[in-house]
């Protein structure tokens, strides 16, 4: 019977040696994570609100908006010659769902409407030939600017027909 109690006595002993090592090595892990984050280096403006977090020793409590999923309006809308930039209007936490937005009136808008003048002359007499010319422009208007590019007339001598038509194809625009 003694060495049962005796048994006992030496695995409560072991038991108590091996809790009290793993509460040291907790504690020292504890102390290690408090020192580890005391070189954190957010700010509450880096944390979304209502969300807390410590930094070192004290709890920082978040200021971020969340505009997760939201779309807001464009602070700012400017172009170059091949893309349109939408400024973000403020310092907030945007996921892939987010939209900026900004009227359509902001940017700006080019067209391009290809034309073909065709002129035919019909002779005055049937020994002189019919005759067809025909030249190619583009109507460019660009933010309710119109301009027109290439040359827009068709010399002919009329001399000798006796009429001319005219006629204009507009082709697909282009924006």
């Amino acid at each position: 019977m003694n060495n049962m109690i005796w048994d006992a006595v030496l695995w409560l002993r072991k038991k108590l040696n091996r809790d009290k090592e793993d509460i040291i090595t907790a504690v020292n892990n504890i102390q290690n994570l408090f020192e580890t984050s005391a070189d954190a280096t957010a700010s509450p403006s880096d944390i979304l609100a209502g969300k807390t977090a410590y930094n070192g020793t004290v709890l920082l409590t978040g200021s971020m908006k969340d505009r997760r999923g939201i779309t807001v309006t464009a602070g700012g809308v400017t172009q170059d010659d091949e893309y349109t930039y939408l400024t973000v209007p403020e310092e907030a936490c945007f996921n892939a769902s987010s939209k900026l937005r900004t009227k359509n009136s902001n940017i700006s808008r080019r067209y391009e409407i290809p034309v073909k003048i065709t002129a035919v002359m019909s002779p005055a007499s049937s020994s002189t030939p019919a005759q067809q010319r025909s030249t190619d422009i583009t109507i460019v208007i660009n933010n309710g600017n119109a301009t027109v590019v290439g040359t827009p007339s068709i010399g002919v001598g009329v001399g000798s027909y006796g009429s001319a038509t005219a006629s204009v194809a507009v082709g697909k625009i282009v924006t």
